[in-house]
C-alpha cells in the first residue's frame, strides 16, 4: 500500500515539474499523461486530488501487472519515469 503511494506520487509529480520545449502542442498546452486522460475520457482533472486517484489507478496496475493503456506516458520525462516505475514493481 505504501509504495503505490509512493508510486502514486512520483507518476503525479513528472507532468508538473518537466519542463521541455518538446512536451508542447501547436496550441501552447503541455502534453502529459494528465492532458491526454483529459483529452481521450473527456474529463476535466482539476483538483490534486483527483490527479492522485488517476496516478494511484496508474500504480496499482503497474505493481499488480493487470495491465492499463488509459493512462500512457505522453513525454521523454514520463516514459523514463514509467520505465523505473515498472522496474520498481
Amino acid at each position: 500500500l505504501i509504495t503505490c503511494h509512493w508510486m502514486a506520487c512520483f507518476w503525479c509529480l513528472i507532468p508538473m515539474t518537466s519542463v521541455d520545449d518538446d512536451d508542447f502542442d501547436d496550441d501552447g498546452i503541455k502534453m502529459t499523461w494528465i492532458t491526454a486522460l483529459e483529452a481521450s475520457k473527456g474529463i476535466d482533472l482539476r483538483t490534486n486530488y483527483q490527479i492522485y486517484v488517476a496516478s494511484l489507478y496508474y500504480s496499482v496496475m503497474t505493481l499488480t501487472s493487470v495491465g492499463y493503456g488509459d493512462i500512457q506516458p505522453q513525454n521523454e520525462a514520463e516514459y523514463i519515469a514509467c520505465i523505473f516505475l515498472m522496474l520498481v514493481s
